[in-house]
């Protein structure tokens, strides 16, 4: 068989997309369904035609990028990630492999992240969002981990993916790109963090200069970006989404996410990092995790195109 190496692509230019559209961009693994095992060379992957200009493999060639096109609204943005899982699926299956999606595979050292584009196009709009996301990027970090395994081990950590803070938050001349989140096992994980991102942008692109939001944008730059990691939604970060989520509101009504905001509360009470411990039962320092993290893993992979 031909193999089937692409280079890893963004989302299309958004040219004449609605303002604020949204695209999805995730990093998933593929996994052999014996023992569970990360399959952490892809070059030899054959896919079929119709996925190949929305899947491709990430340059270390260790995952997979599945990625929609702008849509606008996160709904549309999830039913197409949901079809695109559901393809891909069937296709590695073929194979006799499977896919799963979390922040990082349970017994390697290899992590996976999901990427949120916002379509932007007026410059100054941009610039002030630009400008004003990055104190909530902790927070999102919290919200979307979903890594507290690594290399068969629980590391006490509701995420150990680690990148750049630089990487976190982009700005092209037409869109804003989040990438400070963990991959997400479910999609309706993923619509909700699409559908949180989409209204911040919105919200921190239109509002006035010395709004009132100006402080309360300053207090979430106080949540650390490695306690974010570390602790993920405490209490503190607990309370400081219930009032984002408010003033995200009347944006997110405009954007036609209000659904898929409202499941954000979901996944602040039942974290991907707080669910993993839950089907894994692991304590902190337990060297390896065997059969309980080899569970865990098929699990990942049922739920990745449920």
């Amino acid at each position: 068989m031909l193999a089937f190496r692409p280079r890893t692509r963004t989302a299309a230019a958004p040219t004449g997309v609605a303002p604020y559209a949204v695209a999805v961009r995730e990093e998933v693994m593929v996994v052999e369904p014996t023992r569970w095992g990360l399959v952490d060379d892809l070059e030899a992957l054959v896919l079929p035609p119709s996925l190949r200009r929305c899947v491709t493999t990430r340059s270390d060639g260790a995952a997979l990028v599945v990625r929609t096109g702008f849509q606008p609204t996160a709904d549309a943005a999830v039913a197409e990630l949901a079809a695109l899982r559901g393809r891909l699926t069937a296709a590695v299956g073929r194979d006799g492999l499977r896919v799963a999606a979390a922040g990082a595979h349970p017994e390697h050292h290899v992590t996976f992240g999901l990427q949120v584009d916002v379509a932007i196009a007026d410059a100054h709009r941009a610039e002030l969002a630009h400008e004003r996301l990055r104190a909530h990027l902790p927070l999102l970090l919290a919200l979307a981990a979903n890594a507290p395994f690594r290399d068969g081990a629980e590391t006490g950590r509701a995420t150990v993916r680690t990148q750049d803070p630089e990487q976190d938050l982009q700005l092209a001349p037409d869109r804003l790109t989040v990438t400070v989140c963990d991959a997400q096992t479910r999609v309706a994980d993923a619509g909700a963090l699409a559908a949180l991102v989409q209204s911040l942008t919105r919200m921190e692109a239109t509002r006035r200069r010395g709004h009132r939001h100006e402080a309360a944008a300053t207090t979430a730059a106080a949540l650390d970006r490695d306690r974010a990691a570390r602790a993920g939604l405490d209490p503190q970060a607990q309370d400081r989404l219930t009032r984002l989520l408010a003033e995200c509101a009347p944006h997110a009504n405009a954007l036609r996410a209000q659904r898929r905001l409202e499941a954000t509360r979901e996944l602040a009470a039942h974290s991907g990092a707080h669910r993993q411990r839950v089907s894994a039962r692991l304590r902190p320092g337990e060297p390896n995790g065997g059969r309980r993290l080899r569970a865990l893993t098929a699990a990942l992979s049922a739920a990745y195109s449920a």
